[in-house]
């Protein structure tokens, strides 16, 4: 019994060295990150949401608090991480960073296109684009900025999308 613990002890100990003295060349947090902010709490009038802040002024002040929060949360967690609005972002920036992460919707490259028939009824909706048809990069959306960038290309990435409803929008308890 007394071997068995101290063979379990040494190999603690030998596992926990090796683990300690491994690869010392690369950190895990040597990815290099681009955050883009643009985004509050709330939209403020933007994309049809409500209107909640009294100035722009305030709205901004908010963007600039999230954005605040999120490069020191980043910062904890990464070496390389630049932080700008989403306003002075283009898309080969992020061929710079390992990973592009959207908090904020940038600048449109074709606006949306409602196309009418003759009777003034809708016959096709053409979504806004707001990155290349080859754009490549790994990216993160948050929030709605998901949804906003990728409608273009048929993404359901909604922020709370209730059209998928109850067991495939919910979790079921009883699912093996």
């Amino acid at each position: 019994m007394k071997a068995n613990v101290l063979i379990y002890c040494l190999c603690l100990l030998l596992t926990s060295t090796i683990g300690c003295t491994g690869n010392k060349e690369k950190k895990a947090n040597e990815i290099r990150v681009l955050y883009l902010g643009g985004n509050s709490d709330w939209q403020n009038g933007n994309f049809g949401g409500p209107k909640t802040f009294a100035t722009e002024e305030e709205f901004q002040e908010s963007v600039e608090k999230r954005m605040d929060a999120f490069s020191q949360l980043l910062h904890t967690y990464f070496d390389s991480v630049t932080v700008i609005k989403a306003v002075d972002y283009t898309p080969e920036m992020s061929a710079n960073y390992d990973v592009t992460i959207f908090d904020g919707v940038p600048p449109v490259m074709e606006k949306r296109e409602m196309q009418y028939d003759e009777n003034g009824k809708v016959k096709a909706y053409i979504p806004a684009r707001y990155l290349p048809d080859n754009f490549s990069s790994p990216s993160i959306t948050i929030g709605s900025v998901g949804e906003t960038i990728g409608r273009r290309y048929g993404s359901k990435n909604d922020w709370y999308c209730l059209c998928l409803d109850a067991c495939a929008h919910h979790m079921n308890m009883e699912h093996p």
